[in-house]
This record gives C-alpha cells, sequence and structure tokens, in this order.
C-alpha cells in the first residue's frame, strides 16, 4: 500500500520542489489518504454508536424510498372507491331499481329537452 501511496503522489523520480521538499501536487493525495484512513479507524473504533446513529436516520429513509407507504396509500383508495360502487351498485339494483331507472328515463327526458 505505501508503493502504491508513493506511485500516486508522483514521490518516485519527481525531485522535490516546495519549501519543505515536497511538491503540491505530492502532498495532497497523501492528505487524501491519510484523511480515508483515519476515517476508516473512526468508523472502526466507533462502530457501536454511529450504528445506532446511522438506523435511527436510515430506517425512516429506508421506509420511505422502499415506498411500502404508497402502495398502502394506493390500495386504501382502491378499497375505498370499490366500497362506494358497492354501496352505489346495492342501491340501484335493491329492491328500487325500477324506481331508479323511473328516475333515470326522467333525468335524460328532461336534459335531452332542452
Amino acid at each position: 500500500m505505501l508503493m502504491a501511496v508513493l506511485a500516486t503522489t508522483r514521490w518516485m523520480g519527481t525531485p522535490p520542489a516546495g519549501p519543505l521538499g515536497f511538491s503540491t501536487g505530492s502532498v495532497v493525495p497523501l492528505l487524501l489518504v491519510i484523511l480515508a484512513v483515519s476515517g476508516g479507524f473512526g468508523v472502526w473504533r466507533f462502530e457501536s454508536g454511529l450504528r445506532a446513529r446511522v438506523e435511527a436516520v436510515g430506517n425512516p429513509l429506508l421506509a420511505l424510498i422502499r415506498l411500502d407507504w404508497l402502495y398502502q396509500l394506493v390500495w386504501n383508495i382502491i378499497r375505498a372507491l370499490g366500497w362506494i360502487i358497492h354501496n352505489i351498485a346495492g342501491v340501484l339494483e335493491g329492491e328500487g331499481a325500477v324506481l331508479w331507472a323511473l328516475v333515470a328515463a326522467i333525468l335524460a327526458w328532461v336534459l335531452l329537452k332542452h
């Protein structure tokens, strides 16, 4: 790994250019590698505390992304519409079906008359 860091930071075969003997092109990648390694060590060291916080934030976000709430919402709307249609059909097809047929005929006659 050290050789990869040295190769990516251009230390092999490049002359020193800065006041401390390092060029800017070689220090920045080295600092990024040090930051990544120390971040990984911090996550490993404080895993239990971080895991609880990540799960507290991640679980609601995961529930939003999984779209179970959208499925439940659509299913409830379909069920409510089915209940309404079933009740309307019960009224129209029940004992008063002849009366409703007369009302529909009179309504059609009034609307077509004008």
